[in-house]
């Protein structure tokens, strides 16, 4: 789980609808994370394609991934809740 502010994204990927974001990692708040993207495939709902260049975001990661999925990506909570849930929880 990355804490990080959205710095390009690049839609030209071989795969249509493919998107890749570039970002700056503002901290690791879970697990290991060393890369400088994350990708999103066509058609998902955590939408990295509609995120706001310049925008702060927390991407929950599979293990060893930078690909935000979906099924692992809360949808209609914003940035600043999701941070704020997870200071209150400890982590």
């Amino acid at each position: 789980m990355i804490h990080a502010r959205v710095l390009t994204l690049d839609r030209s990927g071989p795969m249509m609808g493919f998107v890749r974001a570039r970002v700056q990692v503002i901290s690791v708040m879970k697990g290991q994370f060393s890369a400088d993207a994350v990708a999103t495939g066509p058609d998902s709902m955590c939408g990295v394609g509609s995120f706001r260049v310049g925008g702060e975001y927390v991407f929950f990661l599979d293990k060893g991934s930078n690909f935000v999925n979906s099924l692992r990506q809360p949808s209609n909570v914003t940035t600043r809740q999701t941070l704020e849930a997870l200071r209150a929880l400890g982590n």
